[in-house]
């Protein structure tokens, strides 16, 4: 186990890099969903290599922040809600990837389902945060995190299994929506640590890094 230097400000920087991803990659599903010629694939496939990399820097803050840390797993000395988050993370990654299968069609459902319990994951982290502070004012970070966890369960819902046309691409307008609400909470955060006085980094456990 070694010590790694984490400041808050490089923190919020690193959620941004992944928010940015995520927008553009949404903005993507957007678009193919009004394309009607062979050309919506490339333009999908594009919104899933922007989600793949924009997961990444989201699965490094929760592995190496751990916001969610006051819940234990019973069975190792990982939180729960860190599990959650890694795990919702990874079925978007495994989703986005699965768009790079031929035919598409046929990996379709899959994706849609990885999709569902990818959204559905970080709704239940962002509830669950929010119940912690049962006895503490919730800040706006916390409802902007409820409300874009619910954008991107709508968007699960609707984009991936409403038989209408004009549902879906309501569908795709919600990743985009849930997508910049969690943008603007890395701004959020960014915020607040470049207001704070100058102070040591947090040093934060990285395990097996050398």
């Amino acid at each position: 186990m070694h010590a790694r230097l984490l400041s808050p400000r490089l923190c919020a920087l690193v959620g941004l890099a992944g928010g940015t991803l995520f927008s553009i990659g949404s903005g993507c599903f957007i678009a193919q969903s009004f394309v009607t010629s062979d050309d919506w694939l490339l333009i999908y496939r594009a919104g899933c290599g922007c989600w793949v990399v924009g997961c990444c820097p989201y699965v490094l803050l929760s592995i190496f922040v751990g916001r969610s840390q006051p819940l234990l797993c019973c069975y190792s000395h990982v939180p729960l809600m860190v599990i959650v988050q890694v795990g919702g993370l990874s079925c978007y990654i495994t989703g986005c990837i699965l768009g790079y299968v031929d035919p598409i069609h046929a990996v379709i459902p899959s994706t849609n389902l990885l999709f569902a319990v990818g959204a559905g994951s970080q709704l239940l982290d962002a509830v669950v945060d929010a119940a912690r502070r049962r006895h503490r004012t919730i800040d706006l970070a916390v409802v902007v995190e409820i409300v874009a966890g619910a954008f991107f369960c709508l968007a699960a819902g609707l984009g991936g299994y409403a038989s209408h046309v004009s549902l879906v691409r309501i569908g795709m307008t919600c990743w985009l929506i849930g997508s910049l609400g969690y943008l603007s909470l890395s701004f959020i955060d960014y915020r607040q640590a470049t207001r704070q006085p100058a102070s040591p980094p947090v040093m934060l456990a990285a395990i097996g890094v050398s």
